[in-house]
């Protein structure tokens, strides 16, 4: 994982913020939720399959999208976790999120599903991914790329792993999500919108 060795970890709360800031900052937070709330969320996992709704926005051509899905379990994790969340946006933006909305949902990338590098759209000020897999490989997380779209480094997609940044603060955020060969990815995203 590519780390900047001049960021300590920082306290915040009972959470220690890791903060890293090549090839752009962000923020890695493991063990995020209890371990019990963690199983909650991956019995709902099976559910993003057969009740999730398709992601336009996801996917490639030929391939199939990739699927989202709120749940009683998700909705009240991101309940719960909504200070931490506004709070990991104002480490790294300086600003307050009151006015900004969170929506939290499980999403899943099938098999067949390949990554492409891209930014966020322009109302996402605050992107978490939750990795829910054991034992993947370092590339099935998400790969971190430079301004000119060459690959940097990845984030290793550890489970109850949060992955953090601030879309449009600073240099363009280029990424694209792993995938495992054979085998869907599910996590559990926290996005701070500003609308």
């Amino acid at each position: 994982m590519v780390s900047d060795p001049h960021a300590p970890s920082v306290p915040a709360g009972k959470m220690v913020y890791d903060f890293r800031g090549l090839p752009w900052p962000h923020v890695i937070v493991d063990d995020f939720l209890l371990p019990d709330e963690l199983s909650s969320i991956i019995k709902d996992v099976p559910s993003i399959e057969t009740e999730g709704r398709l992601n336009r926005h996801g996917g490639q051509p030929g391939k199939d999208p990739n699927r989202t899905h709120h749940t009683a379990t998700s909705d009240a994790i991101g309940n719960k976790y909504d200070g931490n969340v506004r709070e990991i946006y104002t480490l790294m933006t300086g600003r307050t999120s009151a006015s900004l909305r969170l929506n939290t949902y499980l999403e899943y990338r099938p098999a067949s599903w390949r990554p492409h590098i891209h930014i966020d759209n322009e109302h996402k000020m605050l992107s978490c991914v939750l990795y829910l897999t054991e034992d993947s490989p370092e590339t099935s997380g998400t790969t971190l790329h430079s301004e000119n779209k060459e690959v940097t480094g990845y984030v290793v997609p550890k489970i109850n792993r949060l992955f953090a940044f601030a879309a449009h603060q600073g240099l363009p955020k280029w990424h694209s999500a792993g995938y495992i060969t054979g085998v869907g990815r599910p996590s559990l995203n926290f996005v701070i919108l500003d609308h």
